[in-house]
């Protein structure tokens, strides 16, 4: 979980960058804040299915 965290705090400034001037500064931090929370409820289900299958 500490992993994805990560990978997303990192993405959160390249998505800011590439989007703030195409579509806005609001739409560009709602586009990152949607990633960061996709790949949470990804790692979680995955972790979830792992320990369910263990």
């Amino acid at each position: 979980m500490a992993l994805t965290l990560g990978v997303g705090l990192c993405t959160v400034p390249v998505i800011l960058f590439l989007l703030a001037p195409l579509v806005g500064l609001k739409a560009a931090a709602l586009a990152a804040g949607g990633l960061l929370v996709a790949l949470a409820l990804l790692c979680w289900s995955v972790c979830a299915v792992k320990a369910e299958a263990s």
